[in-house]
């Protein structure tokens, strides 16, 4: 990693901006080249939690909440449970970096899938949207502060499924003429709810997450369709 001085006055900027977040801020930055935003991405160490996402010129930076992550956690333990025992074809890419520099859009999603097309991801070590296909399903946590500018993103990306929890509600959406509508169940698993999904972050609220999954597991028993 090369060090502050070496980056472009933008990076350096971002840099400092990442260093100074407190868990659950968001801050944004303007007139941000798409080489500044690579060149960022170049910078940060694969461990570091901020969420990074960009459109045309706009360089949004999110710290996430420890509480975040939680429900970030049991909605992937959700996903995952759902399609094992439902005997479909899953591959997690977790907050992987999605972008097009033809569109001049990025995003690192709280966490994702690859289901109609989990057999794209086999083998890969990299995903490049120019030929391959985006996540089937995008999960967001969107506690302290929303932002309506990342949905824009996954739009143009092509992204056909968000959930998105506010921290009262689980609201899913379906891609549809270049926006999101909101829908009742899953298009990927349409044996789960907006309702049920709503649910069972809630129990991990108060009862935890081992709780909550054994709970699912049980919930999935009766009403997961059978295994294909």
């Amino acid at each position: 990693m090369s060090t502050k001085t070496e980056v472009s006055p933008n990076v350096h900027a971002a840099l400092d901006l990442i260093a100074a977040l407190e868990p659950g801020e968001r801050r944004e930055m303007h007139h941000v080249s798409w080489n500044d935003y690579e060149e960022l991405l170049n910078e940060l160490d694969s461990k570091n939690a901020v969420r990074i996402s960009y459109a045309e010129g706009t360089l949004e930076l999110m710290a996430p909440l420890l509480k975040h992550e939680r429900h970030k956690d049991i909605l992937r333990s959700i996903v995952e449970f759902a399609t094992l025992q439902a005997g479909i074809n899953c591959e997690p890419a977790g907050s992987t970096t999605f972008k097009r520099p033809d569109l001049l859009r990025g995003a690192e999603p709280d966490t994702c899938f690859y289901i109609q097309h989990a057999d794209v991801l086999i083998g890969k070590d990299d995903i490049d949207l120019s030929t391959d296909p985006p996540p089937d399903l995008v999960v967001e946590v969107d506690i302290t502060s929303p932002s309506k500018r990342k949905l824009g993103i996954y739009a143009r990306l092509g992204v056909p499924e968000l959930w998105i929890w506010t921290g009262a509600q689980l609201h899913i959406y379906e891609l549809g003429r270049g926006s999101y509508a909101e829908r009742p169940n899953s298009i990927a698993l349409p044996f789960l709810s907006a309702e049920t999904l709503t649910s069972f972050v809630e129990q991990r609220i108060t009862e935890g997450h081992k709780r909550t999954v054994i709970a699912f597991q049980e919930w999935l028993r009766i009403h997961q369709p059978a295994a294909q």
